[in-house]
C-alpha cells in the first residue's frame, strides 16, 4: 500500500511538528524570562522606594530630635533664669526701701510730689463746700 500525499496533507510532519513543539517551548521560556524580569525590576524598584522612604523618615525623626532639643536648652535657661530671679540676695545686700528707712515710710523727696506743684495730677481733689454739682461731670 502506497500513502499519498492526501493522507499525510492534514498531519504536519514529524519535523515541522518538532520545530512547533521548539518554538513554543522557547515562546514560554521567553515569557517566564520576561516575567521573571519584569519581577525583578519590580522588587528593585520597590526596594530603592523603601530606601528612599527610610531616609525621609531618618531625616524626620533627625529634624524632630534638633527641634526636642532647642526646647530643652531653652528650658534649662528659663529654670537657670527663674533661679536665680528667686533666689535669695547675697548677705551684704539691702532689700528695704532706700536709706534704710522702715517700710511703712516715704523717703523725703523721693515718691511724693513736692508741695509746689501741689497734689498729683489724676486723683480726685476735694470740691469746697460751696461748690453744688450741677449734674454728670464733664466727660473729658
Amino acid at each position: 500500500m502506497i500513502y499519498s500525499d492526501d493522507y499525510s496533507s492534514g498531519q504536519p510532519k514529524r519535523k515541522n511538528k518538532k520545530k512547533k513543539e521548539t518554538a513554543e517551548e522557547y515562546y514560554r521560556l521567553g515569557r517566564r524570562s520576561a516575567s521573571l524580569d519584569q519581577t525583578a525590576k519590580d522588587n528593585k524598584q520597590t526596594a530603592e522606594m523603601n530606601m528612599v522612604q527610610s531616609i525621609m523618615l531618618q531625616n524626620q525623626k533627625n529634624e524632630l530630635l534638633d527641634v526636642l532639643s532647642e526646647v530643652n536648652r531653652r528650658q534649662n535657661q528659663l529654670d537657670q533664669a527663674m533661679a536665680e530671679a528667686l533666689a535669695p540676695p547675697p548677705l551684704g545686700m539691702d532689700v528695704g526701701p532706700p536709706g534704710g528707712m522702715p517700710f511703712g515710710e516715704m523717703p523725703p523727696g523721693g515718691m511724693a510730689s513736692p508741695p509746689e506743684l501741689g497734689p498729683p495730677q489724676g486723683l480726685p481733689q476735694e470740691l469746697p463746700q460751696s461748690a453744688t454739682p450741677m449734674g454728670p461731670p464733664p466727660i473729658i
